[in-house]
């Protein structure tokens, strides 16, 4: 009499195989998205953290924002973009300056870790301060930092609403990355989708994301399509807009 050994057939072993891909092409998109918006809790709460500091920095020098130092910004060929966070050091007289004298070194004194600087969807942040790369994950508003030399440092005093203008914003949508390939003022090319998500650390100390049409200036730079620097409605050009531009600055309710 034959007996049949136990086990499982080929056809039986496919099936078990099929179903267990078909599962995991359901399940992973999944996984992924709860993963991103982990990344994009820790990027709201870095950024709450930030807002905390620059409200301490500002009550401990009577009110005046962060800002550079003209003088010191052009003597290491820098024009903003290094002191703001957003460019990495080029040299050495570059990575001095942004260890001793960036929106980072004013700022690090109210903080406890300096990775607050990084998101943890971006990969090319180096916080501690590498020559030759970002330090940063997030951009100070390059608005308030350059005022100074027209007017001097910022204040509250000058803004329409400190709850509704933005001080940080990420370097780019982390955590919301679709784009088009038109816009109704930049024609053709690749842009960022009109309401793509990032996060803003705003002048009260607050942190939310809103659609980046919601905040940010509409202009044509390539892979974009939107100016973090200016606040929404500015005209390029007229830098010595301080208070016509301040009624731009505030969030679109």
């Amino acid at each position: 009499m034959c007996r049949r050994e136990k086990g499982f057939t080929l056809i039986e072993l496919l099936v078990v195989i099929a179903i267990i891909a078909i599962l995991a092409a359901i399940l992973f998109p999944v996984f992924a998205r709860a993963r991103e918006q982990a990344r994009a809790t820790t990027c709201l709460s870095n950024q709450k953290e930030l807002g905390t500091a620059f409200m301490m920095y500002v009550s401990d020098y009577s009110g005046s924002y962060p800002s550079e130092s003209p003088a010191l910004d052009s003597s290491v060929g820098d024009d903003g973009e290094v002191y703001c966070g957003h460019a990495a050091p080029a040299n050495q007289a570059q990575l001095t300056f942004f260890n001793n004298s960036s929106i980072n070194a004013q700022l690090n004194p109210y903080i406890n870790n300096l990775q607050l600087w990084k998101c943890p969807s971006d990969t090319g942040a180096y916080p501690s301060g590498v020559m030759n790369q970002r330090p940063d994950s997030y951009h100070y508003r390059y608005y308030m930092a350059v005022q100074a030399w027209v007017n001097g440092p910022f204040t509250d005093s000058v803004l329409g609403s400190v709850a509704r203008t933005y001080i940080f914003c990420e370097m780019y949508p982390w955590h919301d990355s679709r784009t088009v390939t038109t816009l109704p003022w930049a024609g053709s090319g690749t842009y960022w989708a009109m309401d793509d998500k990032m996060v803003y650390a705003f002048a009260d100390g607050h942190a939310k994301a809103y659609p980046v049409n919601s905040c940010m200036l509409e202009s044509t730079w390539p892979g974009q399509g939107y100016d973090e620097h200016w606040p929404k409605g500015w005209q390029y050009g007229t830098v010595n807009n301080h208070v016509d531009g301040c009624a731009y600055a505030d969030l679109d309710p």
